[in-house]
């Protein structure tokens, strides 16, 4: 009768070996389970500060981009209305290039009025009577060169002086 207690002794150290075999082979699958779930967590925790550093990265290119784009916005306004001052500014430079160009024209008009009277009054010099005519004409020409159209008659009616 021993034996068969020997024999089940000898079971159940096998199945405590094998109990023992798969505790261990549990233990170590837990363990390492265990390790890779912890790298994991570090992996994770790695990539969690990244997403925060490059978050804040990317709000601060939001912020300098803000800043940029009002500063670029600021800039057109500036040189656009450089641009209306320019513009106004070419205007009176014309109008006081047409002003100067009357004012030129009535000069000359003006002298050769003056040059025609002169001829006027020259009695006795045919010869520079006709010199100051001459003068007056050149000078009628400028000012209708210059747009004074009522020059035009007067130089009409000196040449038949002339």
């Amino acid at each position: 009768m021993i034996k068969p207690f020997d024999a089940l002794y000898v079971d159940l150290e096998k199945a405590l070996k094998k109990s023992k075999g798969n505790a261990n082979a549990y233990a170590a699958t837990v363990k390492k389970l265990k390790a890779d779930l912890e790298a994991k967590n570090q992996e994770i925790a790695k990539l969690q500060d990244l997403v925060a550093t490059l978050g804040n990265e990317n709000q601060n290119l939001i912020t300098t981009n803000s800043l940029q784009l009002a500063e670029i916005n600021d800039k057109n306004s500036q040189i656009e209305a450089k641009k209306q001052e320019l513009n106004l500014l070419e205007e009176k430079i014309q109008q006081v290039q047409i002003q100067s160009k009357v004012s030129e024209a009535d000069s000359y008009f003006a002298r050769a009025q003056a040059m025609e009277e002169a001829a006027n009054r020259t009695k006795l010099a045919p010869r520079k009577k006709k010199d100051t005519y001459r003068e007056a004409v050149e000078l009628y020409k400028k000012s209708l060169s210059l747009g004074k159209t009522e020059a035009q008659a007067k130089i009409d009616a000196l040449s038949k002086k002339i």
